[in-house]
């Protein structure tokens, strides 16, 4: 992954908001050395009891290898703002490129049709967003990306959930309507919800993130921790993995497949 990473990162003179960062190799660390927070609740977020269970068993085998490691969020982290955010941030820049009628009519109808989807109604107000909301959306992530930031000073990474579950089966995507609900411990949660919660306030910051597979369901499925690090520092969270894989493992195929 780092050699991938070399190659692709960086500045290539088409995409100027690309800073030069240099991908400085950090100097090897013991896995014992680092420190890490974690955390299974992730603002509310839905997460099944095997989730659950799968990040609390890493987080006792680190802590038994020698690792400092404490079960906390971010303090003072709006989960709910960053959710709405991202949706009319992601709108708003979607919206740009489709003809004005539609823009509006997802704008003006989207909120009812996705009444139940949070995450979705927030992308579907974003579509019609003037310059001045567009930038008070970017404002609130700044904020964001503030409060993520401060709490990472402390900890050489965070861990925390995927998705709310384990691998689901296919269904029908939350593009033209509401998605099929996914199953959370047999209740019912919105399609947006209960498959990119986690990994959307993270989109929305910026943190660099890892995933690695971390157990498996009681039906066999792979369960997977985001491994999140700070803002420009992707070498060295990459090689806080390489640390961690020794403990969760490679991925495992599932039986069948």
């Amino acid at each position: 992954m780092k050699l991938c990473l070399a190659l692709i990162a960086g500045p290539d003179g088409q995409d100027w908001d690309v800073p030069p960062v240099p991908l400085d190799d950090p100097s090897p660390r013991t896995l014992r050395e680092y420190r890490f927070a974690w955390t299974d609740d992730f603002g509310g977020a839905p997460v099944t009891a095997d989730t659950r269970a799968a990040l609390e068993k890493l987080a006792e085998t680190l802590a038994e290898l020698g690792c400092c490691v404490e079960r906390l969020d971010p303090p003072g982290f709006d989960f709910d703002a960053a959710w709405q955010a991202y949706g009319e941030i992601f709108g708003a820049e979607v919206g740009v490129g489709m003809p004005f009628p539609q823009r509006m009519l997802g704008h003006l109808l989207g909120p009812i049709m996705y009444k139940d989807e949070p995450g979705y109604r927030a992308v579907m107000r974003g579509c019609g967003l003037n310059m001045q909301r567009y930038v008070i959306a970017l404002s609130r992530r700044d904020a964001l990306i503030e409060s993520m930031e401060r709490f990472l000073a402390g900890w050489d990474a965070w861990l925390c959930p995927v998705s709310s579950t384990p691998a689901f089966t296919h269904r029908k995507p939350a593009t033209k309507g509401p998605g099929q609900p996914i199953e959370v411990d047999g209740q019912q949660v919105p399609y947006w919800a209960g498959s990119v919660s986690h990994a959307s306030v993270l989109n929305l910051t910026g943190n660099p993130v890892v995933v690695l597979p971390v157990g498996r369901s009681r039906d066999g499925l792979p369960i997977g921790v985001q491994v999140v690090g700070k803002r420009w520092r992707d070498m060295g969270l990459l090689a806080i993995a390489e640390q961690l894989e020794k403990v969760t493992g490679p991925l495992q195929r599932p039986a069948g497949y």
